[in-house]
């Protein structure tokens, strides 16, 4: 019976890892994809300016890997307040299963678009 729980927390904790969420970090950008489902909220140290900039490029964009991305200004699920300083980037649950998009991935690509 023990051997039956620990078998069961080991696919939970694996189950749980995979659910988190990844992170990629530059000088000013940091990006939070989800595990699962094809998005990613990217944050501006620099504020609202730069993520203005970035929406004002347009609200497509691509990946170095020729992913096509939706931005959008990020909402906060709870308050439903948009967030001054951050993008919400989707390309879509198949998209994802097709090509899986890295974090590192994302963060070129926005420190690209930054510049």
């Amino acid at each position: 019976l023990l051997r039956c729980f620990e078998k069961l927390a080991a696919q939970v904790g694996a189950a749980v890892e995979r659910a988190a969420p990844m992170f990629a970090a530059g000088a000013d950008i940091q990006v939070r994809k989800a595990a699962v489902g094809g998005c990613a909220v990217v944050a501006f140290a620099q504020g609202a300016a730069l993520r203005d900039a970035v929406l004002a490029l347009g609200a497509e964009a691509a990946t170095p890997g020729g992913v096509p991305m939706r931005l959008r200004p990020q909402c906060d699920p709870k308050t439903k307040q948009g967030v001054p300083n951050e993008i919400f980037a989707a390309w879509g649950r198949k998209a994802e299963e097709a090509t899986p998009v890295s974090e590192g991935e994302l963060l070129r690509c926005f420190e690209a678009l930054r510049d």
